[in-house]
């Protein structure tokens, strides 16, 4: 049936085969897999096969199909993610600038699996992208980084950046990292010239300060306050301040606590 000229009778044949897991089955299987990748781009059914075998053999055909304009890159790329390894993630980079928009932000979820450092080389050519998934991908790849480089990428971005979809990715990046230089970059971004990016970097700065773990002290002090235990409250918003020294609500719970008690001057 595998041999049939009839291309359904070939395609069910595949499928049926394909399910099973005894080892002549998949013997066959990888068999016909590798011939027909010599010959034409994989079909669905043989990538979900691919997936699941993981064959290395499959690894250097499927790369070859990155120039054939009538194959799915898209699927290929993401097949040689889940088989693939860090060989693999030079060649997609290699190939990175003549693929279009879809398949390039593949490639930068690859690179962003693999963990691999041809991230940050791509980085600046990605984040240059007119394309928001693009740009959307490699903030997010880059903020899960977290390294100096990829914060140092985020930064210059941010504060180059005019369309609109760019500095939102930056600033929501940066907000994850939540670096001491990103809290200085979303500060610098907060008293820019347009209100847009005012306002994504206030966004992003608040995220920041919200998951600060001197948080937790502020809503401890506020809570000694409100029960009247104005010692406790003070000693817990003054360790706040010392574990967080750039998180305003713990000035702003301190404040509070002191005009309660007519301390103006302090």
């Amino acid at each position: 049936s595998l041999s049939s000229t009839d291309a359904e009778v070939r395609e069910v044949a595949y499928q049926e085969l394909s399910l099973r897991n005894d080892p002549a089955s998949e013997a066959i299987v990888r068999k016909f897999t590798l011939q027909q990748l010599r010959l034409a781009p994989p079909t669905a059914s043989m990538l979900l096969f691919l997936n699941k075998t993981k064959d290395q053999a499959a690894v250097p055909l499927l790369l070859s199909h990155l120039q054939n304009k009538d194959a799915d890159h898209s699927a290929l790329i993401n097949t040689l993610a889940q088989i693939g390894e860090q060989s693999v993630a030079e060649t997609l980079a290699e190939h990175y600038p003549r693929l279009k928009a879809a398949d390039q932000t593949a490639v930068l979820s690859l690179l962003g699996q693999l963990r691999s450092p041809l991230l940050l080389k791509l980085a600046g050519l990605a984040l240059e992208s007119s394309d928001s998934n693009v740009v959307n991908t490699v903030c997010q790849w880059l903020a899960s980084d977290g390294s100096s480089a990829a914060v140092e990428l985020l930064i210059r971005t941010l504060d180059a950046a005019t369309q609109q979809t760019t500095f939102i990715y930056a600033a929501n990046a940066l907000g994850q990292t939540a670096t001491a230089e990103a809290r200085k970059a979303l500060r610098r971004a907060r008293t820019s010239s347009d209100p847009q990016k005012q306002r994504y970097a206030r966004t992003a700065l608040q995220s920041v300060l919200n998951r600060s773990p001197a948080m937790t002290l502020v809503i401890q002090a506020r809570n000694f306050e409100q029960q009247g235990d104005v010692k406790n409250a003070l000693e817990t918003i003054t360790a706040a301040i010392k574990l967080d020294p750039e998180l305003p609500e713990a000035y702003i719970s301190r404040a509070n606590t002191l005009i309660k008690q007519n301390k103006y001057a302090e």
